[in-house]
C-alpha cells in the first residue's frame, strides 16, 4: 500500500487547488467543495468550511420589500462567518431605492458586491465602509456618482458588464484592476483611463470600439499599467488603429485574444503591438471561437494578484 500524505498536506493540496472565487465559478466551486466529503470524511471539516458563502438579495419592488430582505438576512445571520461577499439583483425593482442604509446590519462585512442593474435612483453605497470590490451588470445611468467621495476612494476593483459606459464624476484613486466586459459608450471616453491613476490590470473584453477610443485617444495608460487584456472574440477587432497606441512602457503583460481564423487586419495589429511595448512586455496572442462564455474575465484578472 502507498504511504498517504499527512492529512495536514492533504487538506493545503486541495486548498491551492481550487479556484479564485468569481461569480462565473460560483456554482463550481460549490459543487466541488461539497463533494469532497465523499471522497474523505476526513476531508469534512474543511470542506464545509470553504463552501462561499455568497447570500443573494433579489428585491421584486423596493425596499418595502421585507419578505426578501428578512429571509436575506436570515441567511447572512445564519452563516456562521462574516459574510464578505454577495449579490444584489435588481432587475425587477422599479421602485427608487434611497439607500442601502437598511441593510447596514447585513452588508458591514461585505467586501465584494455582485449588483445585476444600477440606475440612477437605485442605491447609494456611502455607508458600506468595507466594500472594495464592486461588479454592476447592466449599467443604466448617466453618470457613475452611486459612490460618493469616501466609497470611491475605498473602492479597489470595479468591473462593469453589458453597460452604456456612463461619465465618470471623479478620481477613482486606489482602484489597482479595471474590468470592462461588453461595454459601449456615446460619450467620448478618451480621457477615461486618467480617472484611474493607480491602474495596474485592465481588460477591455468585447468592447472593441471603446478600446480603440481609449488606446489611440490622446491620454496615454498610467505608468502604473502592467497587465492588459485586448479581447476581440465577440466584435471585429477595429481596424482604424492609425494613431499611436498610447500603452505604457511598463506593462508586463499583454493579452491579445482574437477569433480564428485572423484576418490581415488583425495581423497588422499584432505586428504593431511590440512596437507600441516595452522590450520586456510579454505578449500573448490567443485565437478563439465566437463563443467565448467560458471565458472569465474575473478569473483572468485574479490571476495577476488582488
Amino acid at each position: 500500500m502507498a504511504p498517504r500524505l499527512p492529512l495536514e498536506l492533504q487538506l493545503r493540496i486541495i486548498e491551492l487547488a481550487v479556484p479564485p472565487l468569481t461569480r462565473k465559478r460560483l456554482p463550481e466551486i460549490r459543487s466541488l467543495m461539497r463533494s469532497l466529503p465523499f471522497v474523505s470524511r476526513s476531508w469534512r471539516s474543511m470542506a464545509y468550511a470553504k463552501i462561499p458563502v455568497v447570500p443573494k438579495l433579489v428585491l421584486k419592488w423596493s425596499t418595502s420589500d421585507r419578505v426578501s430582505i428578512d429571509a436575506f438576512a436570515r441567511v447572512v445571520a445564519g452563516a456562521g462567518r462574516a459574510v464578505e461577499r454577495c449579490e444584489l439583483d435588481l432587475r425587477i425593482c422599479w421602485c427608487p431605492i434611497e439607500s442601502l442604509c437598511q441593510l447596514e446590519g447585513c452588508l458591514q462585512s461585505v467586501r465584494e458586491l455582485w449588483i445585476d442593474l444600477l440606475r440612477r435612483d437605485t442605491a447609494q453605497l456611502t455607508d458600506l465602509a468595507s466594500l472594495r470590490r464592486l461588479n454592476v451588470q447592466n449599467l443604466a445611468q448617466d453618470y457613475l456618482d452611486l459612490c460618493g467621495d469616501a466609497a470611491r476612494r475605498r473602492l479597489t476593483h470595479l468591473a462593469l458588464r453589458e453597460a452604456w459606459l456612463p461619465r465618470f464624476d471623479g478620481a477613482y484613486l486606489n482602484v489597482d484592476t479595471l474590468l470592462l466586459d461588453q461595454c459601449s459608450s456615446e460619450l467620448d471616453q478618451r480621457g477615461l483611463l486618467s480617472f484611474f491613476p493607480s491602474l495596474r490590470v485592465l481588460a477591455l473584453h468585447n468592447s472593441p470600439d471603446l478600446a480603440e477610443e481609449i488606446l489611440c485617444g490622446d491620454s496615454p495608460c498610467p505608468p502604473t499599467l502592467q497587465h492588459l487584456l485586448l479581447s476581440f472574440v465577440r466584435g471585429n477587432l477595429p481596424l482604424g488603429y492609425a494613431a499611436p497606441l498610447g500603452l505604457s512602457a511598463s506593462l508586463k503583460s499583454v493579452t491579445l485574444r482574437h477569433p480564428v481564423p485572423s484576418s490581415s487586419g488583425r495581423g497588422t495589429f499584432v505586428d504593431r503591438l511590440p512596437r507600441a511595448c516595452g522590450i520586456t512586455t510579454v505578449i500573448k496572442v490567443i485565437t478563439s471561437d465566437k463563443d467565448d462564455s467560458g471565458f472569465d474575465v474575473e478569473a483572468w484578472a485574479l490571476s495577476f494578484g488582488s
